[in-house]
């Protein structure tokens, strides 16, 4: 037997525009992890490498109401559990770089054979590019070192460490941003190297990786990314010039 259905119901059921009676709404609403971000704080340059030992080793250009007055600080991470290792109140300030940085130069920190090397520019009464040296995986820290001084006190705008030694960084010339580097040579850092490419309209940051004597530097005009490769066939510190080949 078959049962017909009432009017009503075949005229709900032919609609177009007929709605369930029912809804359900399925979602998992349990936090599962605690935000990374923090609302309402300024945004500042950061890097993070790993210590020999496994710990984590952040750096960090705190800002200031001058952006030539910045705050170079580090933190170690030993634990990542520990929700305290992480804590704002865990940044420690870097010797003699209180209130003297380069906030918009960019930072890096990379472990250069057990070595850590942390890189940012003085902001105020000089433009060096400076480092610090932990040969404890961050425990304490010394320096800073003077690098390099840029061309005409340029303001730097991206650095870079691949893990050895070498730093590479982009820079104020007329008509935009440079590409240079320094290499360490075992004793000390070269003087500045610039590429034979023209200027980039901008710069947005930049990141170096190095497999045997080949570097492969990635950067950024705002807009896009792009990539050239240098080869330092015979070291570090023993290859004349800074030559990157064509960049996409």
């Amino acid at each position: 037997m078959v049962r017909t259905l009432p009017n009503p119901l075949n005229v709900a059921l032919s609609s177009l525009t007929r709605r369930p009676a029912l809804v359900l709404s399925v979602a998992d609403r349990v936090l599962h992890y605690a935000p990374y971000q923090t609302p309402g704080t300024p945004e500042s340059w950061h890097d993070a490498c790993l210590a020999s030992d496994g710990s984590i080793v952040r750096v960090r250009l705190a800002g200031a109401s001058s952006f030539l007055n910045g705050t170079f600080q580090v933190q170690r991470i030993s634990d990542p559990a520990q929700a305290s290792q992480w804590a704002t109140s865990a940044w420690v300030t870097l010797p003699g770089a209180s209130g003297v940085m380069n906030q918009d130069g960019g930072c890096a920190i990379a472990n250069c054979g057990g070595l850590l090397r942390a890189f940012a520019q003085r902001g105020s009464s000089g433009s060096q590019l400076w480092v610090w040296t932990s040969a404890n995986n961050g425990l304490s820290w010394s320096g800073p070192t003077t690098v390099l001084s840029p061309p005409s006190n340029a303001l730097i705008k991206g650095i870079a460490c691949a893990g050895t030694n070498d730093v590479f960084f982009l820079y104020d010339v007329i008509g935009g941003e440079a590409l240079g580097c320094s290499f360490f040579n075992g004793a000390g850092w070269s003087s500045l190297q610039s590429w034979s490419l023209p200027p980039l309209g901008a710069s947005g940051g930049l990141a170096a990786a190095c497999t045997g004597t080949l570097y492969t530097l990635i950067y950024s005009d705002n807009y896009s990314l792009s990539t050239c490769t240098f080869n330092a066939a015979n070291g570090q510190s023993t290859t004349p010039g800074f030559k990157p080949g064509a960049c996409p």
